[in-house]
């Protein structure tokens, strides 16, 4: 006879709260591998900061940042605040590659988890079993296994204009923490207790595609980042600065 089966579990993807910018509107996406133009051989180094500052510092600097491509002024006016401690430096991002081409750089920690499991089972009945024992039964057993990238990753493409000072990048950027897990049910038994729990993530993600100037910084976007519960903090903002520099033989 077959193992008496009490439940079954089938848990597919991962809880994720984040704040995502979309493409500008009719801006081109960032390319795929197979669709990637020529190189031109000219290198261009591409450098995301992201700045904490209080959300209503924030209105203050946007109200009056203008229209123009070059932040420069206001990246200087964030450089002030940073020196009276009312801003904070909290991720630098940098990754060079080759005009028309992708590049994608790193760090993180792999994060492996179980999604499916085993139902639970019980000692088939027989003469030395006349009724199942919950005490004697095998616990959910994971099956099928997922992996998310805890911490900071940056795929841009770059393309230099033909006036070389202007570069068009596409930028997705992702910073991504586990804040804790949810249990959904626990099975206990005579070794221990086998929680059936997914993790919960916090993601902030960028998908963007924009023009530059060439060594001139550009807010590109503002972040909502955690707070101590692992949700959306809205008194706070990243401001997430754009650089691209093209690279000259000297």
């Amino acid at each position: 006879m077959k193992p008496a089966s009490l439940i079954h579990f089938t848990i597919i993807g991962t809880l994720c709260f984040g704040v995502q910018v979309a493409c500008l509107e009719g801006a081109p996406p960032v390319a795929e591998p197979s669709k990637q133009v020529a190189s031109s051989g000219q290198q261009v180094r591409v450098q995301l900061e992201f700045i904490e500052v209080s959300h209503s510092l924030f209105t203050a600097l946007t109200a009056g940042a203008g229209g123009g491509v070059d932040g420069t002024e206001l990246r200087s006016k964030v450089d002030q605040l940073i020196s009276q401690g009312k801003a904070t430096i909290v991720e630098s991002m940098l990754c060079t590659t080759l005009d028309g081409q992708k590049g994608t750089t790193d760090s993180v920690r792999q994060f492996t988890y179980p999604t499916e499991f085993e139902p639970v089972s019980l000692p088939p009945i027989g003469n030395e079993n006349p009724r199942p024992v919950p005490s004697l039964g095998i616990g959910p057993t994971p099956t099928a296994f997922e992996t998310h990238n805890l911490g900071s990753t940056l795929e841009v493409q770059v393309k230099v204009q033909p006036d070389k000072q202007t570069i068009q990048l596409g930028l997705v950027p992702e910073i991504v923490y586990h804040v804790g897990n949810q249990i959904w049910a626990n099975w206990k038994g005579p070794c221990g207790d086998t929680p059936v729990q997914t993790p919960d993530m916090y993601a902030m993600r960028l998908n963007t595609s924009v023009a530059v100037r060439s060594g001139r910084p550009f807010l590109v976007a503002a972040l909502s980042p955690k707070n101590e519960a692992g949700m959306a903090d809205f008194s706070r903002k990243w401001m997430v600065f754009a650089r691209a520099d093209l690279l000259r033989d000297q």
